[in-house]
């Protein structure tokens, strides 16, 4: 099953997602919709029938350091690279799973990026140990000493 991923818009109800990390957790209910009107990130959401949000995303037109990257990954390009930064990824303690739809999403949002205006990487700053393992396991790569995590959205388009 593919669930609904959509722009977050007033209809949905912000106030009961509980992902285990409370900074997340208020982001989406004081940040996410201002961050939207004003156009610094585009939040998206997956909510049950009622509207609740269960998980959501926040996608950020960003760049990232070239000296961050492994040798093979910068060789040849300038210090700063054009990315998609994947500013936060939640979801609810009882909707494990859908992360991974989230992932994908903003993947395909990278890729549709890249092809419009031109990015070179998705990348994301994982909060922690355990969200940086998460984003190794979907095949992404380690700025060693840190918890971002990339890809080359060329390979992401394959």
């Amino acid at each position: 099953m593919n669930p609904n991923i959509e722009l977050l818009s007033d209809h949905h109800d912000v106030t009961k997602l509980d992902c285990g990390i409370p900074q997340l957790d208020e982001w989406l209910r004081k940040t996410a919709r201002i961050s939207n009107e004003r156009d610094l990130a585009k939040t998206y959401v997956i909510a049950d029938e009622n509207g609740v949000v269960v998980a959501y995303s926040a996608l950020v037109a960003s760049s990232i350091e070239s000296t961050a990257l492994t040798s093979r990954a910068r060789h040849g390009l300038p210090t700063t690279l054009p990315a998609v930064l994947l500013g936060k990824l939640a979801v609810d303690m009882d909707h494990r799973g859908l992360g991974s739809h989230l992932l994908g999403h903003a993947c395909r949002i990278a890729v549709a990026v890249r092809e419009i205006i031109g990015a070179r990487f998705l990348f994301a700053d994982a909060l922690n140990e355990t969200a940086r393992n998460w984003y190794l396991s979907k095949d992404m790569k380690a700025v060693a000493g840190s918890n971002v995590c990339y890809a080359r959205i060329k390979d992401l388009a394959g």
